[in-house]
């Protein structure tokens, strides 16, 4: 769920993602389906503040990018997998299944990466066991301009900025 000043989205992780003005009115629905702007598989969502576009993780390695009445705008093909991600500031803060991305080499065993728009990694933090990593979803809250991260089993807030990730 995203509120922001005027809409409200629903991602159901699988199949579509809702679009509601700010009174609960239904606006239109991001679909499942082979065409252009429609998702293979929702992963995670998240707004970008800065563009004002919704930005819909769609399995695999794609973010699309619609604006807030749910209409395709583009799509980039991004570098790694992803449990959850957060747009923030001038990037995204992804919390990463260490499994599925051996490609990144010593960044494929950190549990957050923090990258610019272009897909570089600009910090990386918090190892964390390969267990706990495979078996618990992350949260990931945007609140105001900050980012906060935490884990099932995890007794520790990280509170991440494209600068620092501080617990």
């Amino acid at each position: 769920l995203i509120v922001t000043d005027n809409r409200i989205f629903i991602n159901d992780f699988y199949d579509e993602v809702l679009v509601f003005d700010i009174n609960g009115k239904f606006v239109s629905k991001i679909m499942r389906g082979q065409g252009p702007g429609e998702l293979v598989r929702v992963g995670d969502t998240t707004f970008d503040d800065e563009s004002g576009q919704l930005i819909v993780y769609d399995l695999p390695c794609f973010f699309k990018f619609y604006d807030i009445n749910g209409r395709f705008v583009s799509e980039k093909k991004i570098p790694l997998h992803c449990h959850e991600f957060c747009a923030c500031n001038d990037g995204y803060v992804f919390f990463q299944p260490i499994f599925l991305n051996d490609h990144l080499g010593d960044d494929a065993r950190r549990a957050l990466l923090i990258c610019n728009k272009n897909m570089e990694v600009k910090l990386k933090g918090v190892s964390l066991c390969e267990d706990l990593l495979s078996h618990a979803r992350p949260y990931i809250l945007k609140y105001g301009n900050k980012v906060m991260v935490s884990q099932i089993a995890n007794d520790t807030i990280f509170e991440v900025s494209s600068s620092s990730i501080m617990a």
